[in-house]
């Protein structure tokens, strides 16, 4: 993805195996033909950008006098002035990277914590010989870092480390359980055993040959904002979030917007429409899906008649899938961001950036991961974390995968199952003493960002602009009571508030508006629909199955149904490549796309070992995506 990248050496003698490393970096993760990269090395230190455009907010600046570099990737909107109060921070382009410089002179190490945006950083200062890396509070914006005696390297994407030739290609067994217990690694793991991601709030400093990681801020819950408090928060936050979509859209002309049936896209599309920008909502689904049934309403309502349309297409899923894996480095399990490369193809790029509702009311308005029995729960409370990994939904590899794997990755999975939570929830601990607070911030890290942040990518195609990635909305949210927080009461105070005529369309979650309760016989409804579809598939072993509205996404009736993914999923799980790496055995992935075939909502484990091997292929076996349908051609 778009980035900022670069190195820095621990030993001079290293100079010889990295010539022309920082082009190779810059090559490998410049994504086609809309992709531009600058770079900028010494003897000892490179560093470069990578976007999807080359204009003047991109680049590396040096300062002439001193040698300090820096370069960015991402916004700074305000800054801490030398009297101690936020002001705009004003600056774009080569000024703004000049200023960084500037304040870096003033504050050293100290600097991250007077800036406020959302970014990663890299601070070169020569005369020191001293690397200063660093992210904002909440890490929105990925960055990795690779370190072995003789080097510091950081990227946006992993594979840019693979071409310096110590790379150590070392699994972390850790991280291996993490992907096959909960699709994708928590805390700050990947893969490789020496390939860590910058915390949130990080700042990573190489002095010489020492390198350390310090977190400069750290999430505090308050709960100081009760429920009388109600009118002051929606205005509060409300006010926020407009400031925030006003920092994002600055000289921007036309904007895509993905609207869904849920309310962070509906929030997202209504401040654009009041601030006049030029909008193209957009959505995916079949036309007699619910999501796309609301989001026309919505538009109806908001007046807006250019509403666009997304089919998912079954054979997405092999035509994309390598593109997939290869820009997103299989970083979640599953097949269904397939359908981002198809709408990406389908949309086109001509658009300033596409504003996305990802991190929504979970970082603002509401929408807890916790309930009200969290509040209470004395076992939560002395860390039972069983709860928690359930809802991780690490109880799906015990249940589909344990009996069709090798002895070798059980042990594996079993081991780091429990402690990877357990890891989490004692760091949750500097969050707040509150067991619900606890566990919503274990989410918060982890389910949201490592896990939903890993499933965007349409950064690798957009301008991917977060209204939500804000940290004066995170700062605001941990202000909040639980019982402002459950049920949503105060994102649906905001919408009754600003918003009344949405608020009366339904919700995609509950199938009533804002200011309804789903009643009792529509949960039964629901319910008995769920039920009716499992057990028609189930019975008629996938000869019928139900559709259910609620979704936009069919993926295991389309792999029942469609010839070409069932030959390449086949061409993938039984080939000696996946079986001879040591932990599946033939039969029992035989037997588990027999049971897909029968009726059985498998794909979700199918899509996991499929993006393990083309992941393997990619980034342990060398290979290169054969096809590359955005851009024409594959990766050079």
């Amino acid at each position: 993805m778009p980035g900022i990248f670069g190195y820095q050496l621990k030993k001079r003698e290293m100079r010889d195996r990295t010539e022309g490393l920082i082009h190779k970096m810059a090559d490998i993760l410049k994504h086609g033909e809309k992709y531009a990269s600058a770079v900028s090395f010494t003897e000892d230190a490179g560093m470069g950008v990578v976007d999807l455009v080359s204009d003047e907010d991109m680049g590396v600046y040096r300062d002439e006098k001193t040698g300090i570099a820096c370069c960015i990737f991402g916004d700074i909107f305000r800054y801490v002035n030398e009297h101690g109060e936020q002001a705009a921070f004003g600056e774009k382009g080569k000024a703004g990277r000049a200023k960084l410089v500037a304040l870096y002179r003033q504050h050293g190490r100290r600097l991250p914590e007077r800036l406020i945006g959302e970014f990663n950083i890299a601070v070169h200062d020569v005369p020191k010989k001293r690397l200063l890396l660093f992210n904002d509070r909440f890490g929105f914006r990925h960055l990795y870092v690779y370190e072995d005696n003789g080097i510091v390297m950081f990227a946006p994407e992993i594979k840019a480390f693979l071409n310096y030739s110590g790379f150590s290609k070392q699994l972390d067994p850790q991280g291996v359980a993490d992907f096959f217990n909960y699709f994708y690694q928590l805390g700050d793991r990947t893969m490789f055993a020496n390939v860590k991601m910058l915390p949130a709030a990080a700042c990573l400093c190489l002095d010489g040959s020492q390198a350390d990681c310090t977190v400069y801020w750290h999430a505090r819950y308050t709960g100081e904002r009760k429920k009388e408090d109600v009118v002051e928060s929606v205005e509060t936050g409300y006010r926020l979030f407009q400031q925030s979509m006003e920092e994002r859209v600055a000289g921007k002309s036309k904007l895509l917007v993905p609207l869904s049936g849920g309310l962070d896209s509906r929030l997202i599309l209504a401040t654009a429409k009041d601030m006049n920008c030029n909008i193209q909502p957009v959505t995916f689904g079949e036309k007699r899906s619910l999501d796309y049934r609301i989001a026309d309403t919505i538009c109806r309502v908001l007046g807006l008649q250019n509403h666009h349309r997304v089919a998912i297409q079954s054979n997405w899923v092999p035509d994309f899938s390598e593109e997939m894996i290869w820009l997103s480095e299989g970083a979640y399990a599953t097949l269904a961001t397939t359908r981002i490369c198809g709408f990406a193809k389908v949309m086109g790029s001509h658009y300033d950036g596409l504003l996305n509702g990802i991190f929504g009311g979970h970082l603002s308005f509401g929408s807890p991961y916790f309930t009200q029995q969290d509040v209470n729960d004395k076992a939560l409370a002395r860390g039972d974390v069983s709860g928690i990994i359930k809802e991780l939904e690490g109880w799906r590899y015990d249940m589909y995968l344990a009996g069709i794997a090798s002895a070798k990755l059980n042990d594996m999975v079993h081991a780091y199952k429990e402690k990877s939570v357990k890891e989490e929830w004692d760091k949750s601990e500097l969050a707040s003493s509150q067991p619900a607070f606890r566990k919503d911030q274990v989410f918060l890290s982890n389910r949201i960002r490592r896990g939903m942040n890993s499933l965007d990518l349409n950064r690798f195609y957009y301008k991917s602009l977060l209204p939500f990635a804000c940290y004066d909305l995170y700062e605001f949210y941990l202000t909040l009571s639980p019982e402002l927080l459950l049920d949503h009461f105060l994102y649906k105070s905001i919408f009754k508030a600003k918003f009344p005529r949405l608020a009366e369309v339904p919700w995609q979650r509950t199938g009533v508006n804002l200011y309804t309760e789903p009643s009792g016989y529509l949960k039964r409804k629901k319910m008995f629909q769920q039920k009716f579809d499992w057990y028609l598939t189930r019975l008629t072993k996938g000869k019928f199955e139900g559709l259910n509205r609620s979704n936009y996404m069919y993926y295991d009736r389309d792999y029942r149904k469609n010839s070409k993914v069932q030959r390449w999923v086949e061409a993938l799980l039984l080939s000696d490549r996946f079986l001879e790496r040591g932990y599946f055995h033939r039969e029992g992935v035989r037997n588990l796309l027999r049971m897909e075939k029968r009726g059985y909502m498998l794909f979700h484990e199918i899509g996991k070992l499929v993006c393990f091997e083309l992941w393997a292929r990619f980034m342990l076996d060398g290979e290169k995506p054969t096809s590359w349908f955005l851009t024409g051609k594959p990766p050079s």
